[in-house]
């Protein structure tokens, strides 16, 4: 009986799965044609692609099946399932026939998305604030970064904390804020209660930027206190 189903039982492994067809079948059914299956995968990716990076120049690189893979042909439309990241340089998706007889293939593919990103124009050195100046935009592909600018006003103003060099595309971890005060500077204190503003003068005991807060010693009380950073040198005390 065991000789009998492997006469009648042909197995075909396709990407470490063993799909089993009647033996008669596919040798008197039609073919499925894998330059369709390819282009399904394709149309898919193209219209996903489309929709999750509208901002951006997306390509496709699709790679072939084997040329030994014989499949029957699927009498309804192709479905695909992709990896749930497409935002992955390296991905696969499975394209499959749901019919009496059915059948999957996973194929792998890899995206290429381009943007127009920020780079430097001209060396910035280490501790250097950014100028408008000194970025320009650029086409880069960034399908590998984890991080990138894409509009000028989140670079300008910022600190580099290292040299970054005409053509390398600056990302978050090569920048800081301007640090708007500095620790033991003399800052301007304000306070304010309804209907009156006081101002005075305090020792910042910590560094920071744009609405940090920090600890400062008020020069006459040498009393410590919260405040808010508000602009350069400038806090304002927090009441409670």
């Amino acid at each position: 009986m065991l000789n009998l189903i492997r006469a009648f039982i042909s197995p075909v492994i396709i990407f470490g799965c063993i799909l089993f067809f009647p033996i008669r079948n596919i040798q008197a059914a039609e073919l499925q044609d894998l330059t369709e299956i390819k282009t399904v995968a394709e149309q898919f990716l193209k219209a996903q692609t489309e929709v999750q990076f509208q901002n951006q120049k997306v390509k496709i690189l699709l790679n072939n099946l084997d040329s030994r893979l014989k499949l029957p042909k699927c009498p309804k439309s192709l479905s695909v399932q992709p990896d749930i990241d497409l935002s992955k340089a390296h991905n696969t998706l499975l394209v499959s026939c749901h019919n009496d007889i059915s059948w999957s293939v996973r194929m792998s593919y890899q995206l290429k998305r381009f943007s127009q990103v920020i780079t430097p124009s001209k060396t910035i050195l280490k501790d250097e604030k950014i100028s408008e100046s000194a970025i320009t935009l650029i086409e880069n592909d960034i399908s590998q970064l984890n991080s990138y600018f894409t509009e000028k006003n989140s670079v300008v103003g910022q600190v580099a904390k290292m040299t970054i060099l005409p053509g390398q595309i600056i990302q978050s971890n090569q920048i800081i804020p301007v640090k708007f005060v500095k620790r033991g500077e003399i800052v301007n204190l304000i306070a304010e209660i309804p209907g009156l503003k006081i101002t005075s003068k305090g020792t910042a005991l910590n560094d920071g930027t744009l609405g940090d807060s920090i600890q400062v010693k008020a020069i006459g009380s040498k009393r410590i206190v919260e405040a808010t950073i508000v602009s350069e040198h400038t806090a304002k005390v927090t009441t409670q």
